[in-house]
């Protein structure tokens, strides 16, 4: 893929990723909290968003991609931000991993305006931070327990916007 194709893409899923928050916010107040199913389009969406924005700063997750997106909990945290918290799985070994992403969207502009994009805690495989396999009991454990335990995950991958 050429770097204007690559940039191209980027352009046309960032938007889609943008209008999808932008739908998931409406109609919902400040500071609330609401469900995101695995089967939702912007769970397919962050399949590809997260590894790609990513591999802007570590070269690593140019090989990775994601087999799913399961939320534990997604708030509207301001009229224009969203809080998306769950594990990932690693499409490499089917393993989960937790992840948290918080993006600000601009209506006006029609472009995601900020973000922070939190993945893996240590661990083993590839990208050091596979956790336990999809579908066994530690994995839904580990499910249930993120938002507990989000503020003590010693986050192996970190990216986050230029102040705009």
């Amino acid at each position: 893929m050429s770097e204007l194709d690559k940039r191209s893409h980027h352009s046309d899923l960032e938007t889609r990723v943008f209008l999808k928050i932008k739908k998931l916010l409406e109609d919902k107040s400040e500071d609330s909290s609401f469900k995101i199913e695995a089967s939702e389009e912007i769970c397919f969406l962050l399949e590809v968003y997260i590894p790609e924005m990513l591999s802007k700063k570590y070269s690593m997750w140019e090989s990775e991609s994601l087999d799913g997106i399961l939320v534990e909990r997604a708030n509207k945290v301001k009229s224009h931000e969203i809080e998306i918290i769950g594990a990932c799985i690693l499409i490499s070994d089917q393993t989960l991993t937790p992840f948290a992403l918080y993006i600000s969207i601009d209506t006006k502009h029609e472009k995601i305006d900020s973000y922070k994009i939190l993945v893996g805690e240590p661990g083993s495989g590839r990208l050091k931070i596979s956790g336990p396999p999809v579908g066994s009991m530690k994995a839904h454990k580990m499910l249930s327990n993120i938002t507990r335990r989000l503020f003590n995950i010693a986050w192996s991958y970190s990216l986050i916007s230029e102040e705009r």
